[in-house]
């Protein structure tokens, strides 16, 4: 497997993955950055309304993708890539760690009529006889984390402690070659808004020769 990262324009960059049936081209979104006046306006603003908005943090957490140099990927690029890797069992999303866990969120598809799962993930739900339990997906990722994506992890937490979640692509498969997104809760979610898809990695536990920064 292979991955190229080309010299970034702007804030795009283009990464090729090959996969076992043909190679899958993820092209990474470009992010907008608000400016310095517009955050603080926009935070001045909500602190004296008293409004809580994700949208600040979305604003900032972009903001900080750029200024860090951390590529994303595009979302629906790699959805499709791994509903191609994972086609038969499916796959899901989860929690980096237990301070990962976000439990008011639901997004992807859930396994349903012989159909496998995709981009799923979902928190504590309550069931039919009133139990609060959780889904399978909500327990914490249990491979091996590669160096470069540890670093990112390390910056995010520095920056934002626990108001970005981390999760990582997981489904039935020997040697799995992972995805990592960071999440900010929003009422949009499910449609993508505050997800970011920041790494890749060929099998857990091992770089690529060309690692990302």
């Amino acid at each position: 497997m292979t991955m190229v990262l080309n010299k970034p324009i702007k804030t795009i960059k283009e990464v090729t993955v090959g996969s076992y049936m043909e190679p899958v081209k993820l092209t990474a979104k470009e992010v907008l950055p608000a400016t310095k006046e517009q955050l603080n306006e926009y935070a001045e603003l909500i602190e004296r309304t008293g409004i809580f908005s994700s949208q600040l943090l979305i604003m900032k957490f972009e903001n900080f993708l750029i200024a860090e140099d951390i590529p994303v990927y595009n979302l629906q690029e790699v959805i499709s890539y791994m509903d191609e890797k994972a086609r038969v069992d499916g796959w899901e999303w989860r929690p980096l760690r237990a301070k990962d866990y976000r439990g008011n969120i639901e997004f992807g598809k859930n396994a349903n009529d012989g159909h496998p799962s995709s981009d799923y993930y979902r928190g504590r739900f309550v069931s039919t006889n009133g139990d609060l339990r959780y889904a399978p997906s909500s327990f914490p990722y249990d491979k091996e984390i590669p160096l470069h994506a540890l670093r990112k992890v390390a910056k995010i937490d520095a920056a934002f402690n626990d108001q970005v979640g981390l999760f990582v692509s997981d489904y039935k498969a020997r040697l799995p070659d992972p995805f990592m997104m960071a999440v900010i809760s929003n009422d949009r979610v499910r449609e993508g808004i505050g997800r970011y898809v920041i790494d890749f990695w060929s099998e857990p536990g091992f770089g690529l020769q060309s690692q990302l920064k």
